[in-house]
């Protein structure tokens, strides 16, 4: 990949104080280490050998690469597009950023001077979204760079995360009005809001059950929504968590980080039980959390200045970025079964290719429920594969898992066969 020398950092903005109201920990963190960088007085030769570095240092997990972005943005949040390509908002500079697999990276200018995307994710129309809190609306960017909002009807709503919903529309998070939104391909806007004493939403993702779950920071707790839009709430059990991201697992359970200390990795089923998990760093502040190709978790550390990975079972590594304060903050899986991620403080994009030994792992997924073809397409993305499935309606459209072998969670060699007895 290319490797670009920055320009200087961007000054601390009006917009990236906002990014603070919806993004504390981690803008707090970005304030911190831009502060400590001018009064060190790093030089941008420095800081292009910096991001000019390949690692070799993740060990088993695997090698980290990162590009370097022009001009002065912060990059935030970052989703795999439809076209192929990385997506990724910026703070400070107004703009959509697009990455291609190689490292070129083109920037889309926002309508508004108010702008403030923080949000994205790929759209079930070939389209990208994105959450502008700036300007209170809904963005939609076309793969040529044409990009369109939607304003909310709620007045300072502050749309923080969106999502792709299992119906077909995309859902977000509003911080300041304390509700959950739903918008339609065409533009056409619902709003939830949620009961008195709830909280407010921060990242929202898709579940395996069909409903569409978040989080609720203030109220230490995990949210769930239906398309209809009744809504539900799970308290956590540790009284510090603040709960901040989330995502759909493999394991057919939602997975979700708490900022609080210690910094922890939760997971809840779909009738809410929640099993919670120590960093080994404390108050290693979590950015973001995606389920990867290996069939783990994968999540930022801005604080700890690292990557880490968890497997269903609750297994913890850690990949150490080369530098200081790289600030770790949005990941996604994206091309070639790769991971890519945001650097804040360098203004860099960064990219890992997973180690065999990580990505040559069949964890076993929990298939209970499931018909044959989604048992199939999940043993697929574990690197496991379909054994011999027997019991009655085996051959039936509505026949779905009742029991399966090896049990749920098991780590075996890649291509291992799962064998399913249906009911």
């Amino acid at each position: 990949m290319p490797c670009l020398a920055p320009s200087a950092p961007a000054a601390w903005t009006p917009a990236a104080e906002m990014m603070i109201a919806v993004a504390l920990e981690r803008a707090k963190l970005l304030r911190r280490a831009r502060r400590r960088a001018r009064i060190l007085g790093a030089s941008a030769s420095a800081a292009t050998a910096l991001l000019c570095a390949t690692a070799a240092m993740g060990g088993t997990l695997g090698d980290v690469r990162t590009v370097a972005l022009p001009g002065s943005g912060t990059p935030g949040a970052i989703t795999a597009g439809p076209d192929g390509n990385l997506w990724f908002t910026e703070v400070g500079t107004r703009t959509i950023g697009r990455m291609t697999p190689q490292g070129k990276a083109t920037f889309f200018q926002l309508p508004r001077p108010e702008s403030l995307a923080v949000g994205i994710t790929a759209g079930p129309d070939g389209n990208v979204w994105f959450a502008d809190a700036g300007a209170d609306s809904i963005g939609r960017v076309t793969p040529a760079g044409a990009v369109s909002e939607f304003p909310l009807p709620t007045a300072k709503a502050t749309p923080s995360a969106i999502t792709s919903g299992p119906d077909g529309n995309l859902w977000f998070t509003e911080v300041a009005a304390a509700a959950v939104g739903r918008i339609t391909p065409a533009g056409l806007i619902s709003e939830f809001p949620l009961p008195e004493g709830a909280g407010r939403p921060g990242a929202i993702a898709a579940g395996p059950d069909g409903n569409l779950w978040f989080t609720e920071g203030e109220a230490n707790a995990i949210g769930r929504i239906t398309p209809t839009g009744s809504i539900g709430q799970f308290p956590l059990p540790a009284a510090d968590g603040l709960p901040f991201g989330i995502t759909a697992g493999p394991d057919r359970n939602l997975w979700f980080y708490t900022i609080g200390k210690p910094s922890r990795i939760g997971r809840i089923t779909s009738g809410g039980k929640v099993s919670e998990f120590q960093i080994p760093y404390s108050g290693s502040s979590p950015g973001a959390i995606v389920a990867g190709p290996d069939g783990n978790l994968w999540y930022t550390e801005s604080a700890a200045n690292a990557i880490g990975r968890i497997t269903p079972t609750g297994r913890i590594s850690e990949l150490t970025l080369a530098g200081r304060e790289n600030v770790p903050g949005g990941i996604t899986r994206g091309p070639g079964g790769s991971l890519w991620f945001t650097e804040e403080k360098s203004n860099a994009i960064g990219h890992i290719r997973i180690a065999r030994e990580s990505a040559s792992r069949c964890v076993v997924p929990r298939l209970r429920g499931r018909t044959v073809a989604e048992a199939r397409q999940l043993l697929r993305r574990a690197h496991c594969a379909l054994g011999k499935v027997s019991g009655h309606g085996a051959h039936g459209r509505k026949a779905v898992v009742v029991n399966q072998a090896p049990a749920a969670d098991r780590t075996l060699p890649a291509g291992a066969k799962v064998s399913l007895r249906l009911g």
